[in-house]
């Protein structure tokens, strides 16, 4: 339940971040949760990439309505080449980490070249260049957001006719399931606030250790003090029986008084 209801708090809060200064809110859920539905990808990547994309939007001179398509495209283009959810939704997460930085190349463009070829040739299609030289284009860094993202707005529709003719698999209908389960329990969760006032008790618990541990470093002291006396006390006891001893042991060396301490000594005992 914590995860579910976790996960969608960061997706509202994701896209809310997202749609900030451009776009609607309202929109962009409507999207990300349709986009994951129809393409069956998990909600989390989907997102990532909606809203990364809204994010820049300005700069990448779309629109919101563009970004949905390219949304759908790119995880179209991931199913279409074979990619299992885990796959689609590690490589989509590549391709947000290569928009973040401005330019798609090493690391990120070769995952989307082996788990999406679909998605390489599209571009390399909407580019008017080869698998090979789309490589080179990465090397040299000239595959921008902007050109990414034209690229596979361009090839939007092919992609999706090539998606139309899969299947649905077990998979796919686990990963519905698990969105409809994110959405439902984040529903219910934001209806009554309960992660939030459990959170809140947890978090509050946590802050009042500093006055427990303060608590438990004075009864330490107090009890560490009186167990000092204690001892001090039986030292004391001791002390009184050694002299006791000693005196005993010399008076019983004496000839004249040795009688007396014997006789002293069984009454003791």
């Amino acid at each position: 339940y914590a995860k579910l209801t976790d996960e969608s708090k960061m997706l509202t809060a994701q896209l809310k971040l997202a749609t900030s200064e451009t776009g609607s809110f309202a929109q962009a859920q409507k999207d990300v949760r349709a986009i994951a539905t129809a393409v069956r990808t998990d909600l989390d990547s989907t997102a990532a990439l909606y809203g990364k994309l809204q994010l820049n939007s300005r700069e990448l001179g779309l629109s919101q309505k563009d970004v949905a398509k390219i949304t759908t495209a790119t995880a179209q283009a991931f199913k279409v080449s074979g990619a299992s959810t885990v796959e689609a939704s590690q490589g989509i997460r590549q391709l947000v980490q290569g928009l973040q930085s401005g330019v798609l190349r090493g690391d990120e463009f070769n995952t989307i070249m082996e788990a999406a070829p679909r998605l390489s040739k599209a571009m390399a299609d909407s580019l008017g260049v080869t698998t090979g030289e789309l490589r080179k284009m990465a090397e040299e860094g000239k595959l921008t957001g902007g050109v990414v993202s034209k690229a596979i707005l361009d090839a939007s529709e092919q992609i999706g006719k090539d998606f139309s003719q899969l299947p649905v698999t077990f998979g796919d209908a686990m990963t519905q399931i698990r969105n409809a389960a994110v959405i439902t329990f984040g529903a219910f969760d934001e209806g009554g606030q309960f992660s939030t006032s459990i959170t809140k008790f947890l978090i509050g618990g946590t802050k009042g250790m500093a006055d427990w541990e303060n608590a438990a470093r004075t009864l330490g002291n107090t009890i560490a003090v009186e167990f000092s006396r204690i001892g001090g006390f039986f030292d004391a006891i001791q002390q009184s029986i050694n002299m006791v001893s000693s005196a005993f042991s010399y008076l019983s060396g004496l000839p004249v008084i040795s009688p007396v301490v014997r006789w002293l000594g069984d009454v003791i005992s």
